[in-house]
């Protein structure tokens, strides 16, 4: 590799790193936790807890797909979700409403506070 090549590189890296940092400026960390006990489940009830956990992310990747987060459907019976064969629709229906109406305003929240960057 020649000397001007390896600069180029290096720059390009440089440039790289610089737009990570500022893209990671503006977002936010959000954690969810649970404690469960997998061994005291029975297996209907930890399918139960997957399906669940499934749908709230489907469902807060629907709320922010949407043109208007604040206009968005928030008990959607189906949602389009992303797979590697392309979009397929799913249905939702092991999360409650009161449950999507949090998931909800919680995507509106997390658009406000991007708003104001």
């Amino acid at each position: 590799m020649t000397s001007e090549a390896q600069k180029q590189k290096n720059a390009n890296i440089r440039r790289a790193g610089k737009a990570t940092r500022e893209k990671r400026k503006t977002q936010l960390c959000r954690v969810f936790e649970a404690n469960v006990t997998k061994g005291k489940l029975s297996h209907e009830k930890e399918e139960h807890i997957r399906r669940l956990f499934l749908e709230g992310k489907w469902l807060w990747n629907h709320t922010l797909a949407g043109d208007d987060v604040f206009a968005a459907d928030i008990c959607p019976k189906a949602v389009t979700v992303k797979t590697p064969d392309g979009m397929e629709e799913r249905p939702v229906s092991f999360t409650g409403s009161r449950s999507e109406c949090i998931m909800a305003g919680e995507a509106g929240g997390w658009v406000d506070h991007e708003r104001k960057i």
